[in-house]
């Protein structure tokens, strides 16, 4: 009967997970090359995703922008106002601060990550049900011939 729980407890993750079972299976030289590209797969990832949220905050609330750069050439051709963007030091600024802010709740535990869990569904689920009403209240600019 202690077979039985050892192969549950193996297969299901309660041993060490895919990579446990890889590197028993495979040998630890495959198990660590799995698990190093794993990690660094995981690591650009996050830190993508983290430059993508911090853009996207920037662009949907420019006044949030601590520093200001004014754009006066656009494609080589001079523009007759200067364009206010947000500067690459505000994506560096904030992304250090949402880095952080995602470390804290990853150090305080699983408990941690349940408690917020709620917070960061709400905007994902706003954001679909907007997708959603923006397809149908879409208006169509099409001229009469064209479609």
């Amino acid at each position: 009967m202690d077979w039985l729980i050892l192969d549950f407890k193996l297969f299901f993750g309660m041993g060490g997970g895919p990579y446990y079972l890889i590197g028993r299976a495979l040998g630890p030289e495959i198990g660590v090359s799995i698990g190093l590209c794993f990690f660094l797969g995981n690591a650009v990832a996050g830190a993508l995703y983290v430059l993508g949220a911090v853009e996207t905050f920037l662009k949907a609330v420019p006044a949030a922008g601590i520093f200001r750069e004014a754009i006066t050439t656009f494609n080589g051709t001079e523009v007759a106002h200067p364009i206010q963007s947000p500067s690459s030091h505000d994506l560096q600024i904030y992304g250090i601060v949402v880095t952080i802010v995602i470390c804290f709740i990853v150090f305080g535990g699983v408990k941690m990550i349940n408690r917020v869990a709620p917070a960061f569904l709400i905007p994902v689920l706003f954001s679909l049900f907007c997708i959603f009403i923006g397809i149908f209240l879409a208006k169509k600019d099409y001229p009469a011939g064209e479609c």
